[in-house]
């Protein structure tokens, strides 16, 4: 083999074994069989035919039994690459291009005697390397490649599912994870962005839920909140006068829940619901969704709380009207080697701005629909969603083509009762001949007595009135019915009262405000 470097390019040619080798003299390629000397002493119109034909025999002639094997080391983006090729049927002079700038996943080599190309094997993973960015922005194909393996990547994926920071480089933190190594934890550190917000305020509830407020990037601020949910016998009384074995199983059934954000603010403007009095400000990115669940995680293991095995997206802003994040924080959430959760624990809870946000649930993983309808009646439903576009029957009708699609066997349907306004029974028996037509076993449905966020004066729907409501409900429409028991009120954790900040301010600019008219 003879090899010539100039700068960067690299020209490699082979001879076969037997000494025949097809060799370079002035620019002719030199065929087998041939012989040089003879070729050169030749004159006149005999060498020109002798030439043709030697031509034309190596073409017919492949070098079936040539195999090039070279390692070649590119230095791309300060990491070395080693790429190994191998090339069977090789014609007599191959140039390997070296230079910069060429794509690592798909060194050319270019054949000149056949005008081809001839691709190398791939390096270390596929595809460039990510800009730098945050591991929940990476995602798990994203970290492998900037990782340069599988399980660097998946040694990082398990501390987060486990409620670590794999950014921690202090042994004596309780956010440290021994099991990454110096040498994933130095390409973390040099490649990897650390977290891109600060949790400001954390506030507690009596029942144990938890009211995160976190300042993203830009100095806007988000809620996110954490519900543990201890069934155990001694919960509230639940389990009393159940014997030992079914105590045990509601033991095993502690689990915790997290309420996401999509949003700053919502455009969606809910008459009941406090987010919708901030309008819209911003989406979150896919980050800024998946670090609520990653910092739940965080909380889970820091304060002993029951794992957690639940995300609702029932937090600030209305999911669909920002499907694209959405989706693509779905389908970390529920990638095995990234969060590991199960679709049939993650609910999506939309208001159906119109069909064509229901039809999006087509390009999403499998999770469990909710539907906020509030009002089952088209003027009813215009004075608590003022942005309501489409008559119900057409959002009904957008479900029930989406469930079809989907195989879903059943949707959640979810009514805020405020006294006065839609908890009769009249109310009630419009809502039963609107889910009608998704039939008897294809609707749960939740009822939440309201929660007062200061608007319109409202009260919550009187127990008496809930219980009238749910009977109806479950009586004529043959549903399960549930009435939902207020957590977090006392710290406006509950459900519609989480805000920021009002007419796009940061929280900060808000808090300020207040100060001053104090």
């Amino acid at each position: 083999m003879k090899s010539q470097n100039k700068g960067r390019r690299i020209r490699l040619s082979m001879a076969p074994e037997d000494g025949r080798a097809a060799q370079a003299h002035n620019g002719i390629h030199h065929i087998p069989g041939a012989g040089i000397n003879n070729i050169a002493q030749m004159r006149g119109p005999r060498k020109s035919q002798e030439i043709r034909r030697a031509s034309a025999l190596q073409d017919r002639r492949r070098y079936a039994d040539i195999v090039l094997l070279s390692t070649v080391v590119l230095l791309s983006s300060s990491t070395a690459f080693t790429t190994a090729f191998v090339m069977k049927s090789v014609p007599p002079k191959t140039s390997v291009d070296l230079r910069p700038g060429l794509p690592t996943c798909a060194m050319v080599s270019s054949i000149a005697a056949e005008n081809t190309l001839v691709k190398a094997s791939m390096p270390l993973s596929t595809g460039p390397i990510p800009q730098k960015e945050t591991i929940l922005k990476l995602g798990t194909d994203g970290l492998e490649r900037v990782l340069e393996g599988k399980g660097r990547a998946r040694m990082v994926w398990r501390a987060v599912r486990e409620g670590l920071d794999p950014h921690e480089t202090d042994p004596a933190s309780p956010m440290f994870d021994s099991r990454i190594t110096s040498r994933t934890r130095a390409i973390l550190q040099e490649r990897v962005l650390g977290p891109q917000w600060t949790l400001v305020q954390r506030t507690s509830s009596t029942c144990g839920t938890l009211k995160l407020l976190v300042r993203l990037h830009d100095g806007l601020m988000v809620e996110t909140v954490v519900i543990p949910a201890r069934l155990g016998p001694r919960s509230n009384g639940l389990a009393r006068g159940m014997s030992g074995e079914a105590e045990d199983s509601l033991a095993l059934a502690s689990r915790s829940t997290v309420c996401v954000s999509s949003q700053v603010g919502c455009a969606q403007a809910c008459a009941f619901c406090l987010t919708g009095t901030m309008g819209f400000v911003r989406h979150l990115s896919i980050d800024e969704i998946l670090m609520q669940v990653q910092l739940a995680l965080q909380k889970v293991r820091a304060e002993g709380l029951p794992g957690l095995r639940n995300v609702v997206f029932m937090g600030m802003g209305e999911p669909l009207n920002n499907h694209r994040a959405v989706r693509h924080a779905l389908a970390c959430m529920t990638d095995p080697h990234a969060f590991a959760l199960s679709p049939s624990f993650i609910t999506l809870s939309t208001v159906a701005p119109s069909p064509g946000h229901v039809r999006h649930f087509l390009d999403m993983p499998k999770i469990r629909l909710a539907w906020s309808v509030h009002g089952a009646a088209d003027g009813l439903r215009r004075t608590l969603v003022p942005t309501t576009s489409s008559s119900m029957v057409e959002l009904r009708e957008a479900f029930r083509e989406v469930m079809a699609q989907r195989g879903d066997t059943y949707i959640f349907i979810e009514v805020t009762l405020i006294e006065g306004v839609n908890d009769s029974l009249d109310d009630a028996e419009a809502l039963v001949e609107l889910l009608r037509p998704f039939g008897r076993t294809a609707v749960k449905v939740n009822l939440i007595p309201y929660n007062d966020t200061g608007v319109n004066g409202w009260m919550p729907s009187p127990p008496g009135n809930i219980l009238a409501f749910q009977t109806y409900v479950r009586t004529h429409g043959g549903w399960l019915t549930f009435a939902r028991t207020p957590r977090g009120r006392e710290e406006s954790s509950a459900c519609g009262q989480l805000a920021t900040g009002f007419s796009g301010q940061p929280q900060e600019k808000m808090l300020k405000a207040q100060a001053l008219k104090s």
